[in-house]
């Protein structure tokens, strides 16, 4: 309802809500990446119209490091919060060397699916 109060969403309740989410956010994203509305109606075009399929798993593929991270942040995402908190008590009683050489690992990990080139700042286009 729109009065504020919150109704429990069962799981596939998240993930289908969650999903929506996404693909309106990128659909938004069309517009603020496009220059004018005619480039964004025909990247629109080129989505619903252009699209191989026989690509995809050539393109997971390359992308497979960038996809694994993702995958692995949405499976912490969708994990009940009781198992969250456990991770979290087994981690903070782990010894600070531990806890140093994990943070490393997760650092090299994230260094290892950036991009080669450099990022512009996203806002430097207008």
């Amino acid at each position: 309802s729109l009065t504020g109060s919150k109704a429990p969403v069962n799981w596939w309740g998240r993930v289908f809500w969650g999903l929506v989410t996404f693909h309106f956010v990128c659909f938004c994203w069309v517009f603020f990446a496009a220059t004018d509305m005619a480039s964004a109606g025909t990247m629109l075009t080129q989505i619903g119209t252009n699209f191989y399929w026989e690509l995809v798993p050539h393109t997971l593929y390359g992308y497979r490091n960038v996809v694994g991270v993702l995958m692995l942040g949405f499976v912490l995402h969708l994990m009940p919060q009781s198992w969250k908190e456990a991770g979290i008590r087994s981690f903070t009683a782990l010894p600070d060397a531990v806890k140093a050489a994990v943070l490393a690992l997760v650092g090299l990990l994230l260094f290892q699916v950036m991009s080669a080139e450099i990022q512009p700042f996203i806002y430097f286009q207008f």
